[in-house]
């Protein structure tokens, strides 16, 4: 890569065509190797099914909880990423957060803080007064349901949303699943939706 960068006179769109065009890129080895950061997560979530929120500030919970508040990062080297992001507090969240979200559920934000972050949580509590709060949303499942083409497998529907292969596990449930929107749902809750 280097010396292609270097041939191209530092170019970076020759690079980018090696790179994009080179197998090694696609090899399974290197797909879906990267743990979405909270605010990754809950923007491809919003992105993918054009969320509105009742309640915009959940969005800050949805931060807070999983460990990312944008713009007040723990240091000046920001935060650590990668495996960092999934621990015991925060991998349940992160698997529950899809289908609350998609299905207007309840979720409690009762997690644990960062002693960093307990002075914040503290201005916040008069307005966090009920833990179990409702996550108001209205998801767009009519423009996400009719941008999947007519006559896709669930398997094809399942490998568009998830970057790593899936587990044969999960192949069985989304083949036995009857509906496609609780096949999404379930497949935005599956721990192979956290990778990238």
């Amino acid at each position: 890569m280097a010396d292609v960068f270097y041939n191209a006179n530092y170019e970076i769109k020759p690079l980018l065509e090696y790179v994009f065009n080179a197998p090694w890129f696609y090899e399974d080895k290197n797909v879906g190797n990267l743990v979405k950061s909270p605010v990754e997560l809950i923007v491809g979530l919003n992105r993918q099914f054009d969320i509105n929120y009742e309640r915009p500030a959940v969005l800050m919970q949805f931060q807070r909880v999983l460990g990312q508040v944008l713009f007040h990062p723990p240091n000046v080297a920001g935060w650590p990423g990668g495996r960092n992001w999934i621990d015991s507090s925060s991998l349940m969240y992160r698997i529950k957060i899809p289908s609350t979200v998609l299905n207007g559920g309840v979720i409690d934000f009762a997690g644990k803080a960062d002693p960093e972050d307990e002075a914040f949580l503290a201005t916040q509590h008069n307005q966090q007064d009920n833990v179990n709060q409702r996550v108001q949303t209205k998801p767009n499942w009519d423009k996400f349901l009719s941008g999947i083409p007519k006559g896709l497998s669930k398997t094809s529907i399942a490998q568009f949303l998830l970057e790593p292969k899936m587990s044969a596990a999960l192949t069985k449930s989304i083949n036995s699943s009857t509906d496609t929107r609780a096949m999404v749902i379930e497949l935005v809750s599956s721990p192979e939706y956290q990778l990238a």
